[in-house]
């Protein structure tokens, strides 16, 4: 039924206008029917100017003015809201494409918003109107039929005027399997991703796939070791992982440790650590407990030790796994603990064992007990190949501890600091972010997640 009702919504929406050329596409299906998302975004824009529709709304159609949560606006150039809507981002610029509703109107609006911004571009091919300052056009829109692709360039619009006629005349295809998910809106990077958006004041639900093929490959859901683990921390996840993948996340264990230990001998820590992954089921459990900054983020090995974190993987033969950890025993940074060894390492220590019948390693002695404490004593099902959990309060707690100071010393801390500065707030006025992962066909994987605000932001009056 599911896949039925898909292909009924995929054969009623409208083709989006997305330009060949662009970097990133966003479809309105219906502008009219996005009022839902729109009111997420004006929630949250009360603790984020990034996401106020004010902020970003105006961009919609340039040169001119829509606004999304008001459908008379588009009624008002002459444009169909009910029609949709595609913003294409083509090398930072907006190109963007609407049905007109009534051409005289629209003819007349067009004309008097480009008389304002020069004069008429006498070069323009047919098709194409646009104003020009010193010959050079800045703005201007191509129509073919009722159909409409506006832009806006001070510089020069001329190329993206080509381009606007080029999608007019043949249309990039946004992917069929996003598509086929009712939304109130995508956003496509070609060759990336892919993502539906649906929303209302208090809840985001993001649904996406992946267009390229990328690792870990994940098990479809089945029984987990981890199945019953409550989330918990800042930031809980839990996966079925298939062998295949063991190695590369060996590697990426071995190439994360070498960060913090720069004098660690890594052909022999990639010969361990690739034999420990390999005695493993692929069900793992992660859990951050807290983060921790000291002095400063700007060394690798702080950026390590920062986020207290653990994890386990179910070890197919526990003796077995503990023989290949023994292996430590002649490591010159290693010490035996009452539970394992422990690494020293450039700001903090390591810690390695395994617990009944799980292997474990963390970078913080309370974090590994936390996580270990946790183990349920039964497996249950997993309804999907990963499933993850973050709680935006301690996240808010976590990027404020990243200093301006941090981010002068490291280009890396660059997005911490833009998140914690632009989101921050939002996050401390967030109930939950949360979401899954299963692995799609050629390698892709299909995710979702949902971002709940605090109820006392509700409008729309659900619990």
């Amino acid at each position: 039924m599911l896949s039925i009702a898909a292909a009924l919504w995929l054969a009623a929406s409208p083709a989006p206008l997305a330009s060949p050329d662009a970097d990133f596409v966003i479809f309105f299906p219906r502008p009219d029917r996005a009022s839902g998302l729109v009111a997420f975004f004006e929630a949250a824009g009360r603790y984020s100017v990034l996401l106020q529709p004010d902020s970003w709304s105006p961009e919609l159609f340039p040169p001119f003015q829509l606004d999304l949560a008001n459908p008379g606006s588009f009624s008002a150039l002459g444009l169909d809201p009910s029609a949709p809507l595609t913003v294409n981002v083509v090398g930072g610029w907006r190109l963007s494409c609407a049905q007109v509703r009534d051409p005289k109107l629209w003819e007349g609006k067009a004309k008097a918003r480009l008389d304002v911004l020069g004069d008429p571009w006498k070069g323009a091919p047919r098709g194409v109107r646009a104003a020009a300052i010193l010959r050079t056009p800045v703005a201007g829109y191509a129509r073919r039929g009722n159909e409409v692709c506006s832009t806006q360039n001070p510089d020069d619009a001329q190329r993206l005027l080509a381009s606007a006629a080029r999608t007019l005349a043949s249309r990039a295809p946004l992917p069929s399997e996003i598509l086929g998910s009712p939304a109130a809106a995508y956003v496509w990077r070609p060759g990336w991703f892919a993502l539906a958006l649906q929303g209302d004041s208090r809840h985001l639900e993001v649904s996406g796939l992946t267009l390229r093929p990328s690792d870990p490959s994940l098990l479809p859901a089945g029984p987990s070791p981890y199945g019953a683990m409550r989330h918990s921390g800042l930031f809980f996840g839990r996966a079925r992982m298939a062998k295949s993948s063991l190695p590369e996340l060996a590697l990426r264990l071995e190439s994360s440790l070498a960060a913090a230990c720069p004098r660690c001998d890594r052909r022999r820590a990639i010969e361990l650590w690739s034999a420990i992954y390999g005695s493993l089921s692929g069900d793992f459990a992660y859990r951050t407990d807290r983060v921790e900054v000291g002095e400063s983020l700007r060394t690798p090995a702080a950026r390590f030790f920062a986020p207290k974190e653990a994890m386990v993987g179910k070890a197919v033969d526990p003796a077995a796994t503990r023989r290949l950890l023994d292996g430590l025993h002649s490591w010159p940074n290693a010490r035996a603990t009452d539970r394992g060894y422990a690494l020293a390492m450039d700001g903090g220590e390591v810690e390695v064992g395994v617990s009944g019948t799980h292997f474990f390693l963390g970078n913080d002695a309370a974090a590994i007990t936390a996580l270990l404490a946790e183990l349920p004593k039964q497996g249950a099902p997993l309804a999907h190949g990963a499933e993850f959990w973050l709680d935006p309060k301690l996240a808010h707690r976590a990027l404020a501890q990243v200093s301006l100071l941090d981010l002068l010393g490291s280009r890396e801390l660059a997005p911490l600091v833009a998140a914690g500065t632009e989101l921050g707030v939002l996050l401390g006025h967030s109930a939950e972010l949360s979401g899954w992962m299963d692995s799609a066909p050629s390698g892709r994987h299909r995710v979702f997640f949902t971002w709940a605000l605090d109820g006392g932001g509700a409008q729309d009056g659900r619990p």
